[in-house]
């Protein structure tokens, strides 16, 4: 949620998910969201257009 704040940027961040976290870079207040873990089988994948380039 986002709301009206006396600061800088003149807003504030509240979040409901834990998973999601406020997170202050340089004076400027962005809302982090966690990545997500890779898994061997994940990172062994191929983008299409690295599979379209390999075709050629």
């Amino acid at each position: 949620m986002v709301f009206r704040e006396r600061n800088e940027q003149g807003l504030g961040f509240l979040t409901l998910r834990s998973d999601w976290t406020p997170v202050d870079m340089d004076g400027l207040s962005l809302v982090a969201k966690p990545s997500e873990p890779t898994t061997p089988a994940q990172s062994g994948r191929m983008s299409n257009a690295r599979r379209h380039r390999r075709r050629k």
